[in-house]
């Protein structure tokens, strides 16, 4: 019977080389998922906060403020009430929000050409007064920007109805999105 030949230092250093370069593109590849995924996350939550505004302003005849702060690790968003203190369950989410996965915020709307770092939408007066434009939510590690429209008038926000614009195309896709439709299609 022949013997065989143990491996040599070299052949287990190259197997050990190419284990390590498929580890560590796996690892990156999942960290950006990781990162993608709380990204979604956060706009989601926002998404969320923004439709507890919404309803505390029309369930109570509540004025709420919105506000977003851009600080050094993510934005923090405060829902503010106006005039009444808002009851619950609504009341345990008036507070600081940090969220930690967006890194950027702009408005773009009727009154004012583009707002970015601090940010206020209002819901006034049961739906007679309400931000109308484009809410932006950026990541450092994710190119496109989160776009969430606010219609100006109560209306659901809905997860995953966003449109995804790269913020520097962002000049150019402004004239081709429509904004706001002359005819409002009815909910059936």
């Amino acid at each position: 019977m022949k013997r065989r030949r143990p491996f040599t230092l070299m052949e287990v250093m190259v197997v050990l080389a190419i284990i390590a370069l498929i580890t560590a593109a796996g690892t990156v590849s999942i960290g950006r998922l990781l990162s993608d995924q709380r990204f979604r996350s956060s706009v989601a939550s926002v998404e969320e906060l923004l439709q507890i505004a919404q309803d505390a302003m029309l369930l109570y005849g509540n004025d709420v403020d919105v506000i977003f702060r851009e600080v050094d690790r993510g934005i923090e968003l405060e829902l503010r009430s106006v005039l009444k203190q808002v009851k619950p369950p609504l009341s345990r989410y008036f507070t600081n929000h940090h969220l930690p996965a967006i890194h950027g915020v702009a408005f773009e709307g009727e009154e004012e050409e583009n707002r970015e770092g601090e940010i206020e939408l209002e819901f006034y007066g049961s739906g007679s007064t309400m931000s109308r434009g484009l809410l932006f939510l950026g990541n450092r590690e994710r190119g496109p920007w989160s776009a969430i429209p606010l219609y100006g008038y109560p209306h659901r926000f809905l997860a995953g109805k966003r449109r995804e614009l790269p913020f520097r195309e962002r000049e150019d896709e402004r004239a081709s999105v429509v904004l706001y439709p002359e005819e409002i299609p009815d909910a059936e």
